[in-house]
């Protein structure tokens, strides 16, 4: 190296480049201004030469080798280099390499000032691997936030995975690390080499991959950004809103494999569930377990499983669009999983996680008291609406994000400032979730799903609730299927299970379902653990049903392979008449819809009540006893009531038919205050009665 290009040389600075250690490579490596010309450096491990090759230039520039290690330099009195690339000569090969470090990206003022308030809702579009073309040079920006970090890399097979080479560079004095790097293209697999201050040295996925590899190295996948842009005229539709309180609604949960078949084309599985949704006459469709959060933890690549591509998951969403048809999807934003490769310890300490967290059914709790936890979770939920055009979502782990002693013993938690179990900042998480996600989509519907502990959710944030639409009642459906499975006998001595169902009925806006994870698809599961022969076992289960759209709530079931029509047509007749009566529907959420009477003999194992819209009232009685019941009910006016349906009807597998005769109100004599009216009750059967 001759003496003037010597005395350029800052060794330090190549020192730290050599032995990756350096968080500012910009600042050493490409072309740089300096007095009298141009200096350019570049460092490629285990290169023995190294070309420049400048635009315009009618020869090559030998460049002298710095450092064996690969470090070389070149400098030229030109002032006005500009586009320019490296012949790099291995022992084994020659490769023509871009400058990396001509570009340097940056986060605008605004970003910036975004990202530190956690208000930066689209951070999907700052962070992770896009698109960039640099003065017509095009390849992939990559952006990463580690604070703790002393270096960062990309690898990938771009750079044999070598953390030396694409050494990234931080913002300012921020924990940002970036770097533009020409030529990469959608497809390519990289990670994050992190290198901590003590020389420990490890491998991350990116946390804001759109794409995993679908194997064991589940490596973050570069994807093409124009993925966000296309057409959905009816999402959001504001007439198509399923938002309005006050009306029926019936949800139909599916998992997306039960519709999927090798060979079978995407246009069939669309039509598949269109039928689905039709035949029950759902107003929605619930998408369960679509989830790669459950391997990988990052919650941007939900939609990796089945071999499935985002296309297709826009393609059916689009087609369920175009049938009128809203779609939920069901995100787990609570927690990720331990794998060493992701979330965990991130950049050398607990960046996503509490300080003392650990984990609990393999998964670990975000530590929602950071505001970049909280944006960065808030952020992949604006993503799935982007993305994918979701009309609204069921938030799982609702317990785990609001409640410090989740799963826990009093002594394997720290709890709050006041000494409570309350984690306040799941509660400012879940409250700014909801009203920036409302604010923003006025039509969008957030549904709090496996809270068993919380209360207000369904509470508006003005009066000091948490601002979900709605709330899956995972009470209800546990009590019902418990007390069905119970012997005739045991039914009496356990009859507060479900009279007592309607308790907290009034406290949220109730969803009652049957969770798919629960209850499976097939229709020998459903009727599996139910007492008594085979009729029995179907009587019970048409009972069990019966009884969720009998009372106060909206309503949600899972896809289930009916072996004949009869429990289809049941089904689809139930939510038929759930529709149809405003009794049913129009005060379901006020106490005025519902009235007990009689609750009074749980020797009979029966029940009565009235369900009760504004102009229209039904009369519901139960007989959950294998035994023939007559139960009398006072009233105090000439009542009459036609029977509209019976869970037992032939028509669905049972042995009984509608009675055309209405039961009337009987006064024993003229001075009577009260009448009576008479029910005869066959053996594990709901009637329904509609008031004349």
């Amino acid at each position: 190296m001759d003496n003037k290009l010597y005395k350029m040389m800052n060794w330090p600075e190549i020192e730290s480049i050599i032995y990756s250690e350096c968080d500012h490579p910009h600042e050493i490596l490409g072309k740089h201004s300096v007095q009298g010309g141009t200096l350019i450096q570049c460092f490629f491990p285990g290169a023995i030469s190294v070309l420049l090759k400048a635009k315009g230039a009618k020869e090559n520039a030998e460049m002298q080798e710095a450092d064996e290690e690969g470090f070389f330099a070149y400098w030229t009195s030109d002032k006005n280099v500009h586009e320019y690339e490296y012949i790099v000569t291995y022992e084994d090969k020659t490769v023509i390499s871009p400058e990396n470090y001509i570009y340097l990206p940056k986060f605008d003022k605004n970003i910036n000032e975004k990202f530190y308030a956690g208000i930066l809702y689209d951070m999907y579009d700052c962070f992770g691997a896009h698109e960039t073309t640099y003065k017509e040079l095009s390849g992939v920006t990559f952006t990463v936030y580690a604070p703790m970090a002393e270096r960062v890399s990309v690898v990938g097979d771009f750079n044999s995975w070598d953390g030396r080479v694409n050494q990234m560079s931080r913002l300012g004095e921020s924990g940002i690390f970036s770097i533009f790097l020409p030529g990469i293209k959608e497809g390519a697999l990289y990670k994050y080499e992190i290198k901590l201050k003590n020389g420990l040295t490890y491998l991350k996925r990116d946390p804001f991959s759109f794409l995993i590899e679908d194997n064991e190295n589940h490596a973050s996948i570069v994807e093409k950004d124009e993925f966000f842009s296309w057409s959905d005229a009816k999402f959001m539709a504001k007439e198509k809103s399923i938002k309005a309180k006050n009306r029926p609604l019936s949800f139909g949960e599916i998992v997306l494999k039960n519709f999927i078949a090798d060979g079978k084309p995407l246009s069939e599985s669309l039509k598949d569930i269109i039928d689905y949704i039709r035949r029950y006459d759902y107003d929605c469709v619930v998408f369960d377990n679509l989830s790669k959060n459950d391997d990988t933890g990052e919650l941007y690549s939900l939609f990796a499983l089945y071999g499935f591509i985002k296309s297709d998951i826009k393609y059916l969403v689009n087609g369920l669009h175009d049938a009128d048809i809203p779609v939920i999807f069901t995100l787990d934003l609570s927690s990720f999983t331990p794998d060493n490769e992701g979330l965990k310890g991130f950049d050398g300490r607990k960046l996503y996680e509490a300080i003392n967290d650990f984990e609990i059914e393999n998964r670990i709790t975000f530590d929602f008291t950071k505001k970049y936890v909280r944006n960065y979770v808030i952020s992949s939920a604006f993503y799935y609406i982007k993305a994918f055009h979701a009309d609204g979502f069921v938030l799982r782990g609702t317990d785990r994000i609001l409640y410090l002693n989740y799963m826990r013993g009093e002594q394997d938690y720290v709890p709050n400032m006041f000494g409570g179990p309350e984690n306040h900042g799941g509660e400012e998480f879940i409250k700014h979730l909801n009203s920036v996600l409302h604010k923003k989509n006025p039509e969008f519907i957030t549904i709090a799903g496996d809270s068993l502990n919380s209360n207000n959710l369904t509470v508006s944030l003005e009066e000091e609730g948490f601002g979900f639409d709605y709330k899956f009642d995972n009470h209800l459906h546990a009590d019902m299927r418990r007390f069905f499975s119970r012997s005739s006998y045991d039914r009496t001595l356990h009859y507060t299970e479900l009279t007592n169902v309607l308790i907290n009925a009034y406290c949220e806006e109730f969803i009652l379902l049957l969770p798919t994870r629960d209850y499976g698809e097939d229709e020998s599961i459903l009727i599996e653990g139910y007492p008594g022969n085979i009729m029995n076992k179907y009587a019970n289960f048409r009972l069990m049903l019966t009884s969720l759209y009998v009372v106060p709530g909206r309503k949600c079931l899972p896809f289930t392979k009916f072996n004949d029509g009869k429990l289809t047509l049941f089904l689809k007749d139930l939510n038929k008449l759930y529709k149809e009566c405003p009794a049913l529907n129009e005060l379901d959420n006020k106490k005025e819809g519902f009235e007990w009477l009689d609750t009074t003999d749980p020797e009979k194992s029966s029940v009565t009540f009235l369900r009760k819209g504004y102009d229209d009232t039904l009369l519901v009685t139960c007989n959950f006893s294998e035994k023939d019941r007559v139960i009398v009910i006072k009233t105090d006016d000439n009542a009459g009531y036609k029977e509209i349906f019976n869970s037992n009807e032939t028509i669905y597998g049972g042995d009984l038919e509608v009675s055309p005769k209405p039961v009337l109100s009987v006064f024993p004599d003229e001075d009577s205050k009260h009448g009576e009216l008479k029910f005869k009750l066959k053996p594990l059967t709901i009637y329904i009665y509609k008031k004349l």
